[in-house]
């Protein structure tokens, strides 16, 4: 579990930290502010000119460090919150089934939530984000073996721990990948927020009022598909305007056009999860995330 957050000490070794992140430098160095070298010609000679460092006020430490710091912040939170539904399900407050789709719908828009507090002037932010979803594999993984003190079983259909390394697994690794090469796009919070508001809803909803099925031989309702469309335009459509409100980056088109776009990027993911070509796990984030980079852009 700490080893994820061990990695985040590897820039402080590295040749680049200075330039980057002003780490002390492995050959002695030390340099904590950005440094830049402009040439200034001596007044009294022309043809002299000296080199003079000018320090930057604003030290390159602390966005590295508060990422650091936030990302063990989301990981305590990722850990009481699979708790708190793993003792919901032990105790019988809530079936297999139920829990299984908690930790699905409600896992990755509660991460994204503190998306907008990460420093993107650390060009280290995304690999720092990343270990979250990193810890959160391992979790999984020691859950599969028989660890982690009932987890597999509460996010399991058949109430097998080996189960949760299957669909649970993808579903972390994919978060993993977006955060890793997309944070913070709008694309990811799309793709992400597609897969884990509208897959995880259109379950719960298609297993109570899921009477009227697309056909006989599909498992897919007519009912699990709206409220996927639904919860899908409903999560994604507040954590963009959430995360464009708190970091002050509106998005290239007006907030009704990103409803209209939104509600046919949902439509489309709907469409994909209802067809049952592949895992859903997978063919819904790409599509969001493919249609969500074309519709509302790549980056902020």
């Amino acid at each position: 579990m700490l080893i994820p957050y061990i990695l985040l000490l590897l820039p402080s070794v590295l040749p680049f930290a200075p330039q980057v992140s002003g780490l002390p430098r492995r050959d002695g160095g030390n340099i904590f502010h950005r440094r830049e070298v402009s040439e200034l010609t001596c007044l009294g000679d022309s043809n002299r000119r000296y080199s003079s460092i000018i320090a930057s006020p604003t030290p390159l430490l602390a966005p590295y460090y508060t990422n650091c710091a936030l990302s063990v912040f989301c990981a305590v939170l990722a850990t009481v919150w699979l708790k708190l539904v793993t003792a919901l399900y032990k105790n019988g407050v809530v079936p297999a089934s139920l829990s299984r789709k908690l930790i699905h719908t409600l896992s990755i828009p509660l991460f994204l939530l503190t998306w907008p507090f990460f420093s993107t002037s650390d060009p280290y932010a995304p690999y720092v984000a990343a270990t979250v979803p990193v810890a959160n594999m391992w979790k999984i993984v020691s859950a599969g073996q028989g660890g982690e003190d009932g987890l597999g079983k509460a996010v399991s259909r058949s109430g097998d721990e080996k189960e949760i390394l299957n669909g649970p697994l993808i579903y972390t690794f994919i978060l993993f990948l977006s955060t890793l090469f997309l944070f913070p796009s709008p694309a990811s919070i799309v793709g992400l927020t597609q897969m884990a508001a509208g897959d995880g809803m259109a379950d719960i909803i298609g297993r109570r009022w899921g009477k009227t099925k697309w056909r006989k031989t599909s498992q897919k309702s007519v009912q699990g598909t709206l409220g996927f469309v639904a919860s899908a335009f409903v999560a994604t459509f507040a954590l963009l305007v959430y995360y464009s409100t708190v970091t002050s980056q509106p998005l290239d088109v007006g907030v009704g056009e990103m409803a209209v776009r939104v509600a046919g990027i949902s439509l489309a993911c709907g469409l994909v999860e209802t067809a049952e070509v592949g895992d859903d796990n997978f063919t819904v984030p790409i599509a969001g995330t493919v249609l969500g980079g074309y519709l509302l852009g790549w980056t902020w």
